[in-house]
C-alpha cells in the first residue's frame, strides 16, 4: 500500500483513535498530521510491517504525550475509576482521565479491542461516541501534502546549513501546522463609562473600571496605593471608593432606590438625591438612569463633592484588548439566552487583569500580564496539554460539585509575557462538546495591543 493510499483509506481510523486519545477535535487532528508526516519520510519501512495502522497509533500516541512533555505539565493525579454504569457518566469519566490513563483506555478498549476481556460493552460504546465527534478527515488530507512539502523543504536548508545529525533537527521541535486567521475586523471591546469625575479624595487612585456593552451600566473604583498581589488576588481592597452609573433596571440592590422618589432628603446638580447608609450617596441624572458614590472605611470622603464634580465624557470608557470571533447559541430551559457582554479592568499600571464576559459569566475571557506555570498542586482535576493557536497551551473539565459549577478551563500563554484565558459555564450534559466549544472560542478569539491602562494607579484619567 503506498503512502497516498494509506492516507485515503486509514486516516479517518487515525483521526477517530486520536479524538479518544485526546478528546480534542483540533489537537486531534495536529497530533495525527505530524505523525503523518513524520511517517512519509520512512514510508518504505513502515509498508513492510505486518501492521501499519498500529504503528501509526503508536506515534500518535508518542506526538501526543510528547506536547504533554514539552507543556512541562505536572504529573497527573490517578484518575476516577472507570464506572460501567451508563454511558454518559462513563464518556464524563473518560473526558477526565489524566492523559497517560485514557491513552492506555484507547489502545486496550477502543474499536474492538479488549473485546474478550469485558463482558460489559458500554465502555468502548462510550468510547466510539467520542470517536464519532472526530473532525473530518478530508480538511487534514487536502493540507496534508502541502505540510509534507514544507516538511521536506525545512529539512533540506537544515541539512544545507549543517543542523541535521542522525535524521533529527537539532533544537527545533517538529511544530503543529499553525492556523494563522484572517485580520480580524476588531481586537478590542469597548464599553462606555458615562460619567468621570473631576475631583477625587486624597490618597486614592483608580484600581478598577467596569462596563456593559449592550446595555448602561458601569462602574469605577479607587483606592489606597498598595502592593500588586492584594489587588489581583481576587479580593477588595480594605479602603475604596466606588463611582456607578446605570439605567434603574441595571442597578444592584434596585429595592434600595425606591426611598428616591418618595422622600430624597437631598440633591446633586438639582436632582434628587438621597444618602445614607453611612458612606452612600445616590441620585437620579434622569427620571430612568440613577447614579451612586460609596466608600468603606473611610469617614472623611466628601461624597457631596465627587458627586458633583461628574461631567458626561464620550471618552471615558472601559476597554479590554480581546474581541471573540465566534460564540455558542446557549440555550436554557429551552431559550436562547442573550450573550450581553460587559468588560472588566483592575489592578496597577504594573500588574493587570483585562476580562470580557457574556451571559453574566456563562463565559469568562480573560487576558493578563502575568504569565507563568499554574500551580496545580490543589487541584483535582489537573490541567493536561493541548494546542491552541499553533502553541502549546493547557485545559482541564471540572464536573462540578461541592459548590462548583461544571465548567472549562483553558489557559495559554502570548509570545509578549501575557496569557489568555477562556472558562466556558455553559450548561450542557456532553463534556466533549463543552470542551469543543470553549476550544474554538480561544481559536477564533482576536487579541490585539493593549488599551491605554495609564489610568491605573492614577487618581484621575
Amino acid at each position: 500500500m503506498t503512502f497516498d493510499e494509506f492516507v485515503a483509506q486509514r486516516s479517518g481510523g487515525l483521526l477517530r483513535f486520536a479524538m479518544v486519545v485526546t478528546c480534542d477535535g483540533r489537537f486531534a487532528e495536529d497530533v495525527v498530521q505530524n505523525a503523518l508526516v513524520r511517517a512519509s519520510g520512512t514510508w518504505h519501512r513502515i509498508a513492510a510491517m505486518e501492521r501499519p495502522e498500529s504503528y501509526l497509533r503508536a506515534m500518535v500516541v508518542t506526538e501526543y504525550l510528547s506536547w504533554r512533555r514539552r507543556a512541562h505539565r505536572l504529573q497527573p493525579v490517578s484518575g476516577p475509576a472507570i464506572d460501567h454504569g451508563g454511558e454518559a457518566e462513563l464518556i464524563r469519566r473518560v473526558v477526565e482521565l489524566p492523559p497517560r490513563e485514557r491513552t492506555v483506555i484507547a489502545l486496550r478498549f477502543f474499536d474492538g479491542r479488549g473485546g474478550a476481556e469485558t463482558a460489559d460493552v458500554a465502555l468502548p460504546r462510550a468510547l466510539e461516541q467520542i470517536a464519532a465527534q472526530a473532525p473530518d478527515p478530508s480538511a487534514l488530507q487536502a493540507r496534508l501534502a502541502d505540510r509534507i512539502r514544507a516538511h521536506r523543504q525545512r529539512r533540506a536548508v537544515l541539512a544545507t546549513a549543517g543542523l541535521l545529525t542522525g535524521g533529527a533537527v537539532i533544537g527545533i521541535p517538529t511544530a503543529s501546522a499553525l492556523r494563522v486567521p484572517a485580520p480580524p475586523e476588531s481586537t478590542a471591546t469597548t464599553a462606555p463609562l458615562g460619567l468621570r469625575p473631576t475631583w477625587v479624595p486624597d490618597g486614592l487612585v483608580a484600581y478598577s473600571r467596569s462596563a456593559s456593552v449592550d446595555d448602561l451600566y458601569s462602574e469605577q473604583r479607587w483606592t489606597a496605593p498598595q502592593d500588586d498581589a492584594a489587588l489581583l488576588g481576587g479580593t477588595s481592597p480594605p479602603t475604596r471608593l466606588s463611582l456607578w452609573v446605570g439605567r434603574i433596571s441595571t442597578v444592584p440592590d434596585r429595592p434600595l432606590t425606591a426611598p428616591l422618589f418618595d422622600t430624597p432628603n437631598t440633591t446633586v446638580g438639582g436632582r434628587p438625591a438621597r444618602s445614607g447608609p453611612p458612606h452612600l450617596l445616590k441620585w437620579l441624572i434622569t427620571d430612568d438612569i440613577l447614579a451612586g458614590v460609596a466608600a468603606t472605611r473611610r469617614d472623611d470622603l466628601d461624597l457631596h463633592r465627587l458627586a458633583e464634580s461628574m461631567v458626561d465624557d464620550d471618552r471615558a470608557v472601559c476597554e479590554v484588548a480581546m474581541h471573540a470571533g465566534w460564540l455558542p447559541t446557549v440555550v436554557a430551559r429551552g431559550q436562547s439566552l442573550p450573550l450581553t457582554r460587559k468588560v472588566h479592568v483592575w489592578g496597577t499600571s504594573r500588574h493587570w487583569v483585562q476580562e470580557l464576559t457574556f451571559a453574566d459569566r456563562l463565559i469568562t475571557i480573560r487576558l493578563a500580564s502575568t504569565p507563568g506555570a499554574l500551580d496545580e498542586s490543589g487541584l483535582r482535576q489537573p490541567f493536561e496539554p493541548t494546542m491552541l493557536r499553533g502553541r502549546p497551551g493547557r485545559i482541564r473539565h471540572v464536573p462540578g460539585g461541592s459548590g462548583v459549577e461544571k465548567h472549562v478551563e483553558i489557559r495559554f500563554d502570548l509570545p509578549d509575557d501575557r496569557y489568555a484565558q477562556v472558562t466556558c459555564h455553559i450548561p450542557v450534559d456532553d463534556p466533549v462538546a463543552l470542551r469543543s466549544t470553549a476550544i474554538r472560542i480561544a481559536e477564533e478569539l482576536s487579541i490585539g495591543p493593549n488599551p491605554d491602562l495609564r489610568w491605573l494607579g492614577r487618581p484621575l484619567p
